[in-house]
């Protein structure tokens, strides 16, 4: 794909979390699609670790009504047991994809990790939907991509496409905003006139993470692409959307 010739290195962020194969999956999707090297990332989480220290804390065990004491001995113990699974079902896909691929483990506040690896790496999935939630994930729906500046979009658009075409039950919206949609959306259109896909466009009045949040849950999004390079996303937008996100992320530099 040439018009991704940036992209050198992608990260995925990965937990123990159900929906974390379906996104390394599509990472590595990406990183042969775009030649790019590929490296897998768990993030401890501190902020369970910090709780689990506390002198109050207890858990929910699943299935009574009962509640176990928390300590951060055994949240070391279970921080470390998700790791190793998450390492052997690194390896065990990469393997099978004939691909090298380089895996690492950090500690810290999950959202800072994040945020911090994407200023670092040209592209980063990660997903945060099934550390809140626990729900089936519809096959069916569309890649959302925001587009802001007309000077990126043969940067992010290309990869909105590529994630949209290999889901095959997934379309392409295209969130823009109001003050230059116009302009916007004629680039669009004739950039993706030989891609073999249609895109849905959706005019925002506010580019900020609730307005974000309305417009892709109404659309019934599955993954969303949001582009750190555009002016018109901040660094507050941008966490704000990670924070109470339901559906991957992919975060382009």
């Amino acid at each position: 794909m040439t018009d991704t010739a940036g992209i050198k290195n992608i990260l995925v962020a990965l937990d123990s979390a159900d929906d974390s194969l379906a996104l390394l999956e599509s990472a590595m999707q990406l990183a042969n699609s775009l030649q790019a090297s590929l490296e897998g990332m768990f993030i401890e989480d501190a902020a369970l670790l910090n709780l689990a220290s506390l002198p109050f804390a207890r858990e929910i065990v699943p299935g009574t009504r009962g509640a176990r004491s928390l300590s951060s001995v055994s949240m070391e113990r279970t921080i470390k047991s998700q790791r190793e699974q998450v390492q052997q079902m690194f390896s065990r896909i990469s393997a099978e994809a004939h691909m090298q691929c380089h895996f690492s483990s950090v500690r810290g506040e999950v959202l800072d990790e994040v945020l911090s690896a994407s200023t670092k790496n040209d592209l980063l999935l990660v997903s945060r939907r099934s550390r809140f939630i626990r729900k089936p994930v519809a096959r069916a729906g569309k890649v959302a991509v925001v587009c802001t500046d007309e000077t990126r979009i043969e940067k992010i658009l290309p990869i909105a496409i590529d994630l949209a075409l290999k889901n095959n039950q997934y379309g392409l919206l295209v969130l823009l905003p109001e003050e230059n949609a116009v302009e916007l959306q004629t680039r669009i259109d004739a950039f993706i006139q030989n891609k073999k896909i249609k895109a849905e466009y959706v005019l925002m009045d506010k580019m900020n993470a609730a307005s974000l949040h309305y417009a892709t849950g109404r659309e019934n999004t599955r993954m969303m692409v949001l582009d750190t390079g555009s002016a018109g996303l901040d660094g507050n937008v941008i966490r704000a959307i990670l924070a109470d996100c339901h559906f991957p992320v992919v975060l382009v530099r």
